[in-house]
């Protein structure tokens, strides 16, 4: 698994196991945003979460662009993370 980085150099040298380890990770992520708007339109919340998604993302696009080098801490993306799956 060290090999596992995210850019395309070192992807297009991957053995077969690291492929199919990306594609269960991003097929995995796919499911539980389905699963959780699903839930979002049954308890009629999407707005209030497109709202703060779309401001999370306007932040980090903008303050990215002033920003040399962006560095975010894992557990401050688990906590944006968290905020959106509504963990207690």
């Amino acid at each position: 698994m060290q090999k596992f980085v995210l850019d395309w150099d070192v992807m297009k040298t991957w053995p077969p196991v690291l492929w199919a380890v990306f594609f269960s990770l991003i097929t995995f992520l796919l499911t539980l945003f389905i699963i959780i708007f699903h839930y979002y339109l049954i308890f009629d919340l999407q707005l209030i979460y497109l709202s703060w998604g779309l401001g999370l993302f306007i932040y980090f696009l903008f303050m990215g662009r002033k920003a040399k080098d962006t560095h975010i801490h894992h557990y401050v993306l688990a906590m944006i993370v968290l905020s959106f799956i509504g963990y207690q």
